[in-house]
C-alpha cells in the first residue's frame, strides 16, 4: 500500500479485494459463509427424537442468523483441529500473479530507488497459500465464536466447549485432577444423560465433526452475448460491460493458455466428473468409499455441468423458434432432429465451465511460460499488460458501486460458496450369538444360476416361444439365507443409537432412495473377530465347559465385533447403546424365556430325515431375536478407540475357539468307552474334572494327547480364493459321547484357523491325522456350532 493513500483505505477494502475476491472480509463471511456452514452442520447438532430425524435428511432453506445449532461436548459435538478445510480456486493465484505484475511495473517505473531497495515480492503460488490460510483461520475463529455463543442457556458448557477446542496440550499436567474425575464411571444418576469420551478418544478425534468449505469464482456457464446497445441507457451500457468483463475473471493470456491446452484440461475434468468403479461384483450391498470432501466437489462438478448442459438446451431451443420465425417453411421433421441433437453438441464457452476448477499445475505452466528475465521487453510488455487488466477489472467494481446497489453488486460478482459438515468415524464394540443355520455373518449373494434356451431359434432374440425371457442377466444376483448378523445389528446401532446415518454426504444425493450396490459414505460397517460359516450357529459354552474355564481363569463369549460407524448423526449415549442392545435382543419387556424351554434336558432329537439333531438352550444365546442373533449384555456395547478396531483381526489368531459337533462314520461303535479310547479323549461333560485332574497330576493317560499336532492343507473348498499351503493347527482339547452305532457327538477345542469341518473327514487326506482315521471308517460331520471363544 502507498502511504499517501493508507488513509483513505476503508473497512470495505477486504470486501473490494480484486484478487481474494473479498472472501477475507469479516462481513463477507458473517453474511455468506457462515450460514452456509451452519446449514450444514444442523442435522448433526439437532437430533432430538426419533420422529424428527427423517426430517433431518435434508436441512431447513438457509436464513442467515435464523439458524441455531447446538454445538455442545456434551452430546460429544467437537469440531476437529483442522477444521474447516477450505478448498479456494487457483484463479486467485492468476489474479496475485496480475497484482505482482504490476507491483514490478510500479517499482521499475513509479518508485524511486530507495523505495525498490530491499523489496521482496511474494510468488503467486505463496500469495494463494496465504489467502487459503488466513481464510481458514479466520473461519475457525468465526465459527467458534458464533457457534459456541449460539447456546446461550449454559454458560459452564459454553466454557467446557470452548476449552476443549482450544486446549493446549501443555494444560494436561495442571488438570490432572479434573480429568482423572471426567474420566470415573458415570453413575446410576448420570448413566447414559451425556456422551462420555476418553482421553484416549479426544485424542483420535473419533466421532468429531468435520467442516470443509469450497469457494468458487464468479463464472458463467453460457457465452457472453456482445448484445446490441441500441436503445440502452448509459448506465445500461456500463452494466453489460460490467457483466461482460465479470464473466471473465482470468486475463486474456491465461486464457489462451486454457485454449491451448482445452484437450488435456476437459479430458481431467471429465475423467473426475466420471470416477471409475469403486468395488467389483454386482451385489446388492452397500459399501462404504470415498470422502466427503471429494464427494462435496463432485457433487458441484455435477451440478455446473448439468446447468451448463440446460443452458446449452435452451439456446437451442431458442435458435431453433428465432428460425421457425425466419424461414416459415421449416418442416417439423427438421426441428424435431434439431432439438435432439442439441445435448450431443459441444455448448459454447466450455473453457468457463473449468475455470473453477483449475488444476494447480495449469496454472503453474502458464506462470512458468510468463516468467520473463526482468527488465526484459517482454517481461515489461507482459507486466503492463496484466497491470492494465487488472486495473479494468477493478474500475468495473467501482462502477458497479456507482450504478448498482450494493445487493445487485454482490449478486453479480459473488463468489459460489459450498460446505458440507461430516462426523469422523467411531466403533462399537460388542459380542454376539447366532441360535439359526439360516443366517450368514453379512449378507451373502450369489451369482443367480443362467437358464439355458429351450429353443435354438435364432429369430426369437433370445425368447422363448411362449414370449418369455429364457437367459437371465449375467449381472443378477441371488441371496442366501433369510438375514444376516450385520443386518440385524447394523440397522437398529444406526436408528437407535446414532439418530441415522447422513446422505447428505454422499457423492450422490438422491434422497431416501439409494441405488443398490451403491457406494455411500455414511454406513454402519460390521466387522467380526473371525466368521463362522451360515450354516453354523454361534453358541455360549455349555455348563460344564463354563465351570473349566472358570478353574482355568479363561473368559469365554460370544464372537467379539466392531462396528464402525461413518456421518452418524450423534454419538450414542451409554443409555442408547442400552436401548440398542434391547432393541436387537427384542427384551422391550419381561419374557417367558425361562420357562419349560429352559427346564428341559432333553439336548438331542431326530429331524425329519431321521438324523440327531442337537438342541440348544436359551441360556446359551443372547435375547430373544426370532432371527436367532443377539448380542452380549455381560459385555455391553461401548465406545472403543480406533486400536480395538486394528486389533480385532490381529488377536483372532491368539484367540482360543470351542466347538461342538455331530459326526457320523461307517464303522459301528459298541460303547462309549470304545469310542473314548479311540480317540483318546475326555468323556463328555466332565471338562471340569479333567481341568482338574491336569492341575493335580493325576490326568488320563487319554487327556495326554492332548493338544494334538495336526497338518491342514488348504481345504478344497476354498482353494479357489485362499493359497495353498501346510498349516500346522492343535486341537487342545476333545470330549466325545455315543449317541447310537454310527452317531456321536464331539466337543473341542482348538486354536486360531483350524478347519474342524477337515478335521473330521479329512479332506481327502489333506488333513492328518483326522478323526476318520482314528476310528478307522469313513466318518463326516453334519452339524457344527462354535461355542464360544476364549481369551
Amino acid at each position: 500500500n502507498n502511504k499517501n493513500s493508507s488513509s483513505n483505505i476503508s473497512s470495505n477494502d477486504e470486501n473490494n479485494c480484486t484478487v481474494s475476491f473479498g472472501l477475507l472480509s469479516s462481513s463477507y463471511q458473517n453474511e455468506y459463509i457462515l450460514p452456509i456452514i451452519k446449514k450444514s452442520l444442523l442435522p448433526y447438532c439437532q437430533v432430538e427424537v426419533e420422529g424428527q430425524q427423517q426430517q433431518q435428511q435434508q436441512p431447513p432453506p438457509l436464513g442467515n442468523d435464523d439458524i441455531d445449532i447446538n454445538l455442545n461436548a456434551e452430546r460429544g459435538n467437537h469440531l476437529t483441529r483442522e477444521s474447516p478445510t477450505v478448498n479456494l480456486p487457483w484463479v486467485i493465484a492468476v489474479r496475485a500473479h496480475c497484482a505482482i505484475s504490476a507491483a514490478k511495473w510500479y517499482l521499475k517505473y513509479e518508485a524511486d530507488t530507495s523505495a525498490r531497495m530491499g523489496v521482496r515480492l511474494r510468488t503467486a503460488e505463496e500469495v494463494y497459500l496465504k489467502i487459503k490460510e488466513s481464510l481458514r483461520s479466520s473461519l475457525n475463529n468465526t465459527i467458534l465464536e458464533s457457534l459456541v455463543a449460539s447456546d446461550s442457556d449454559n454458560d459452564d458448557d459454553n466454557d467446557g466447549m470452548m476449552e476443549a477446542l482450544t486446549k493446549d496440550d501443555n494444560d494436561n499436567d495442571d488438570d490432572d485432577e479434573e480429568e482423572e474425575e471426567t474420566m470415573k464411571p458415570l453413575s446410576s444418576s448420570e448413566e447414559g444423560q451425556g456422551v462420555v469420551l476418553s482421553e484416549e478418544l479426544h485424542e483420535e478425534e473419533a466421532g468429531y465433526l468435520g467442516v470443509h468449505v469450497i469457494v468458487l469464482p464468479p463464472y458463467s456457464s453460457s457465452p457472453s452475448s456482445s448484445g446490441n446497445d441500441n436503445g440502452c441507457s448509459r448506465n445500461e451500457q456500463n452494466r453489460n460491460s460490467i457483466s461482460t468483463q465479470q464473466q471473465q475473471p482470468i486475463p486474456p493470456s491465461f486464457e489462451a493458455h486454457i485454449r491451448k491446452n482445452k484437450r488435456q484440461i476437459i479430458q481431467s475434468y471429465y475423467r473426475i466428473l466420471h470416477p471409475r468403479k469403486r468395488f467389483r461384483g454386482n451385489d446388492p450391498t452397500l459399501k462404504q468409499g470415498g470422502d466427503p470432501r471429494n464427494n462435496l466437489e463432485l457433487r458441484v462438478r455435477r451440478l455446473i455441468n448439468q446447468e451448463k448442459w440446460d443452458d446449452a438446451n435452451i439456446s437451442m431451443e431458442h435458435a431453433d423458434k428465432k428460425q421457425k420465425m425466419d424461414v416459415t417453411t421449416i418442416s417439423t421433421t427438421t426441428t424435431t432432429t434439431t432439438i435432439t441433437s442439441a445435448p450431443n453438441k459441444e455448448p459454447q464457452h466450455e473453457c468457463n465451465m473449468v475455470i473453477p476448477w483449475l488444476e494447480k499445475n495449469t496454472v503453474l505452466q502458464w506462470l512458468e511460460a510468463n516468467s520473463f528475465r526482468v527488465g526484459s521487453k517482454d517481461a515489461n510488455d507482459h507486466n503492463a499488460d496484466l497491470c492494465g487488466w487488472l486495473r479494468r477489472l477493478h474500475q468495473s467494481q467501482q462502477i458497479s458501486l456507482q450504478h448498482g446497489t450494493k445487493t445487485e453488486m454482490n449478486a453479480s460478482r459473488q463468489c459460489s460458496v459450498h460446505a458440507a459438515s461430516f462426523r469422523r468415524p467411531f466403533y462399537i464394540q460388542g459380542t454376539y450369538t447366532k441360535s439359526q443355520r439360516d443366517i450368514s455373518q453379512t449378507p451373502f449373494y450369489v451369482p443367480a444360476p443362467t437358464k439355458i434356451p429351450t429353443s435354438t431359434n435364432n429369430n426369437n432374440n433370445g425368447e422363448e416361444n411362449n414370449g418369455e425371457k429364457s437367459n437371465q442377466s449375467h449381472n443378477a444376483m441371488v441371496r442366501k439365507g433369510v438375514s444376516s448378523v450385520e443386518e440385524e445389528i447394523c440397522p437398529p446401532l444406526a436408528r437407535i443409537g446414532c439418530g441415522g446415518i447422513s446422505k447428505m454426504n454422499n457423492a450422490r444425493i438422491q434422497g431416501d432412495m439409494i441405488e443398490k450396490g451403491a457406494v455411500v459414505y455414511g454406513l454402519c460397517k460390521f466387522h467380526a473377530s473371525g466368521r463362522e460359516d451360515m450354516d453354523v450357529r454361534m453358541l455360549l459354552p455349555p455348563p460344564s465347559v463354563a465351570e473349566a474355564s472358570v478353574k482355568s481363569g479363561a473368559v469365554i463369549t460370544g464372537r467379539p465385533f466392531v462396528c464402525e460407524i461413518f456421518d452418524a448423526h450423534k454419538m450414542p449415549t451409554v443409555r442408547d447403546l442400552q436401548d440398542v442392545a434391547n432393541a436387537i435382543n427384542c427384551q422391550f419387556e419381561e419374557s417367558n424365556e425361562n420357562g419349560s424351554s429352559c427346564g428341559e434336558k432333553k439336548e438331542v432329537q431326530l429331524d425329519k430325515n431321521g438324523w440327531p439333531m442337537t438342541l440348544v438352550q436359551p441360556e446359551r444365546y443372547h435375547g430373544n431375536n426370532p432371527r436367532g442373533v443377539g448380542v452380549g449384555m455381560s459385555f455391553p456395547l461401548s465406545l472403543v478407540s480406533s486400536k480395538a478396531f486394528s486389533g480385532l483381526q490381529s488377536e483372532t489368531e491368539e484367540k482360543v475357539k470351542l466347538y461342538g459337533c455331530v459326526c457320523h462314520t461307517s464303522v459301528p461303535i459298541s460303547s462309549d468307552e470304545e469310542l473314548l479310547q479311540k480317540l483318546g479323549c475326555t468323556a463328555w461333560n466332565k471338562e471340569g474334572e479333567e481341568v482338574a485332574a491336569v492341575n493335580d497330576g493325576d490326568a488320563t493317560p487319554n487327556s495326554r494327547m492332548y493338544p494334538l499336532k495336526i497338518q491342514q492343507s488348504t481345504p478344497l473348498r476354498v482353494l479357489h480364493r485362499r493359497s495353498s499351503d501346510v498349516r500346522t493347527r492343535y486341537i487342545l482339547s476333545l470330549s466325545a459321547c455315543r449317541i447310537d452305532d454310527h452317531w456321536f457327538r464331539l466337543r473341542m477345542s482348538t486354536s486360531a484357523g483350524t478347519y474342524v469341518k477337515e478335521f473330521v473327514h479329512g479332506d481327502c487326506g489333506r488333513t492328518q491325522p483326522n478323526i476318520g482315521s482314528m476310528l478307522g471308517g469313513r466318518t463326516d460331520i453334519t452339524e457344527l456350532d462354535c461355542e464360544g471363544i476364549a481369551f
